[in-house]
């Protein structure tokens, strides 16, 4: 008897649990159905899950793909689980009107507690952590658009060094790569131009290339030195000693795959590469030369991502080098043909706003660089943080480029005021765009002037309201309309980030495509002309593999770009040429017909 008794007990303990299997599965079934993404597991987990829940303290769970945890809250049947490959968003829109009990994430606080046995480890942060990045819209991980950033040549590498502490500062990283800031703003983009490595520490996605070891070995004794990758010193030990070809043919050439290398690496490595950033000079070998066979060789590697050049230009009355001419020729031709966008710079220009604006009374080099890299940080500015009006590297090129090969910009940077004089100066949106247009604050030796814009584009960092930027904009125009080409109309392009840099209430970047620009290539071209004519230093060139019809090629090019610019800004004035001409012809038309000499009308 006692044996049927077992077997009858053993009997229902079966059939109880199949119709408990049974059920289960159904209700997973229904759950999942028209969604084969989310797997029957997901609601044996939850069932785990709500045990749990029940019994003790909540737990976290991994959601998917993202790395961040996720919080299962006892008050809400949450099904935030191993989902495949499904969106948080895209699961929350299934469970809502299927489970009555259960509540978005966003309605319980974040919790920290262990986590249950099925559970992977968890890196990363919470929701509530400023390293999470995530789109609100959507409800799962954004995409980022990241910067591949290559300093090349002795010039290069000491603005780019500059630029690393000035983006350091805006994002509060120190000089080995920890955070030490004090918003979470900071890090909720810092992967634009960082990469995030072991424990919180956060790595320039940048390439530091030379081809002598020199400006590599001061880079890594200064107090950045910790900061960049090992593997991101690319050198040699040849040197290409001012001269283009050297660093174009043969040195630079050999150096190039391995920096093409760790470029292709670096982009690899993106969630969604927007462009790169080259900064370099073009007149020396390394920059000018090698510089321009890399942006030739990434242009063929990655034809639809952005190339921004920053480019040093020879000065008009200070040269350090007496091929400066040449090698400036050369490059331009290159620039013209692959860049997107280049930011034509002089240390002439660098140097009269440092001692006649800011007052200083022996600029350094890293005076200067510090003002070019204000300038970069800017231009990137509503990539890295929130705004109202955002523009990115793409919508700027698409803005204000009228034509393909005129992409030279002249830049700018307001506020610049002397230490002495900021408590006199009010800081205001009328004040920045005044600054911005002012002449003598343009960082280029060309006055706009003399010239007339095609484009213009302003990026305001702070608190200001949209309105009294679009008026202080509309008024510049109105009130300098013969500086503008009437035939673009509304052709400034203006973003508005809400974080100023650090130290300032407000700030804004100018980009000013002028046909002005003209008068840095018209002076270059003038000396390469002088110097060609008599075929100086020419050897020096051809004995590295070059051709002396590829001299030719290239003032050809320059003086077709000055023709080009020039046609653009005469443009207006032909055509009231003609149009007067056209009048004085029908005035001088008799009404009666024509008339022989001599009669009587």
């Amino acid at each position: 008897m006692w044996l049927l008794g077992l077997h009858g007990l053993y009997s229902g303990f079966l059939a109880v649990l199949l119709v408990s299997l049974t059920a289960a599965s159904r209700r997973g079934r229904d759950l999942t159905e028209g969604h084969p993404e989310l797997s029957v597991r997901t609601w044996h987990m939850a069932r785990e899950v709500t045990r749990q829940c029940r019994t003790s303290r909540p737990v976290l769970a991994p959601t998917g793909q993202s790395p961040s945890p996720r919080l299962i809250s006892p008050e809400g049947f949450q099904l935030l689980l191993h989902c495949g490959s499904a969106p948080l968003g895209e699961v929350e829109a299934v469970l809502q009107p299927k489970v009555p009990s259960y509540k978005a994430v966003s309605d319980f606080p974040v919790l920290t507690t262990d986590l249950p046995p099925w559970a992977s480890p968890v890196q990363g942060g919470s929701p509530r952590d400023p390293g999470f990045r995530e789109d609100p819209t959507l409800g799962h991980k954004a995409r980022m658009r990241e910067i591949v950033h290559i300093q090349i040549g002795q010039c290069g590498n000491q603005i780019g060094a500059k630029f690393w502490e000035v983006i350091g500062d805006e994002h509060g990283i120190d000089s080995v790569g920890g955070y030490c800031g004090d918003c979470a703003l900071q890090l909720e983009r810092i992967s634009v131009y960082y990469n995030e490595a072991h424990g919180k520490k956060y790595v320039p996605r940048a390439l530091l290339v030379d081809l002598e070891p020199g400006t590599m070995d001061s880079i890594r004794s200064s107090k950045l030195g910790a900061l960049f990758h090992p593997d991101s010193f690319i050198y040699s030990n040849s040197g290409a000693g001012n001269n283009w070809a050297k660093g174009h043919y043969t040195e630079g050439a050999e150096l190039a795959e391995s920096v093409l290398d760790a470029v292709r690496s670096a982009s690899e490595a993106c969630d969604c590469l927007q462009g790169f950033q080259l900064v370099h000079s073009l007149g020396g070998g390394t920059g000018a030369g090698m510089g321009t066979l890399l942006l030739s060789r990434i242009r063929e590697d990655f034809p639809d991502r952005i190339l921004n050049a920053f480019s040093v230009l020879p000065s008009p009355k200070v040269s350090d080098t007496v091929v400066e001419p040449y090698n400036a020729v050369l490059s331009l031709q290159q620039l013209a043909q692959h860049a997107d966008a280049c930011f034509c710079i002089d240390n002439e220009a660098l140097y009269d706003i440092c001692v006649r604006t800011l007052k200083l009374a022996a600029p350094s080099y890293s005076d200067l660089n510090h003002l070019v890299s204000l300038t970069m940080s800017g231009i990137t500015t509503s990539l890295r943080f929130p705004g109202q009006l955002n523009a990115d590297l793409r919508k700027l090129a698409v803005n204000m480029v009228p034509f393909p090969r005129l992409h030279f910009f002249t830049p700018g940077f307001a506020p610049l005021t002397s230490r002495g004089g900021q408590q006199y100066r009010a800081l205001t949106v009328a004040e920045l765009t005044q600054q911005v247009f002012d002449a003598r604050n343009a960082m280029a030796a060309c006055d706009p002037r003399r010239g007339r814009y095609l484009t213009v584009a302003c990026i305001f960092r702070g608190r200001m309201s949209t309105r009294e930027v679009d008026e202080q904009m509309l008024t510049v125009q109105t009130r300098h309309s013969s500086c503008f080409v009437d035939w673009i109309p509304n052709n400034v392009k203006v973003a508005v980030c809400d974080i100023p840099p650090p130290g300032l209430s407000m700030a804004a970047t100018f980009m000013g495509n002028s046909t002005a620009v003209q008068e840095l290539f018209s002076r270059v071209a003038e000396h390469f002309s002088a110097m060609f004519r008599r075929r100086a230093f020419v050897h020096w060139y051809t004995s590295e593999g070059m051709d002396v019809g590829e001299f030719a090629e290239a003032e050809s090019n320059i003086h077709d770009l000055v023709s080009e610019y020039q046609q653009l800004q005469d443009a207006k004035a032909a055509e009231e040429e003609e149009d007067a001409e056209a009048v004085g012809e029908a005035e001088m038309e008799p009404e009666d017909g024509p008339q022989v000499p001599g009669e009587a009308v």
